[in-house]
């Protein structure tokens, strides 16, 4: 069910898959360990993000923001 969300909508398909994951963790190892390495790239990413300076920082998400725009402008276009 999430993986078609994770190609349309990462912000929404991405949190049901890390909690799959950690439901799956309570009783399969192989699902543990995938966790576990989820959760230390995921402490990676924070600890490099915190380092940025800000102007990077805005100048990141402006242009997710923008891309984010072209996608929904560029889906409404090729739909009407």
């Amino acid at each position: 069910m999430a993986l078609p969300l994770l190609v349309v909508l990462p912000e929404v398909g991405l949190p049901i898959v890390f909690v799959a994951l950690r439901l799956l963790a309570s009783r399969f190892a192989w699902a543990a360990l995938a966790d576990a390495g989820l959760r230390r790239a995921t402490a990676r990413i924070r600890m490099r993000l915190a380092t940025l300076p800000r102007p990077l920082k805005t100048a990141t998400v402006v242009g997710m923001l923008a891309v984010a725009a072209a996608a929904l402008w560029w889906t409404g276009s090729t739909v009407s």
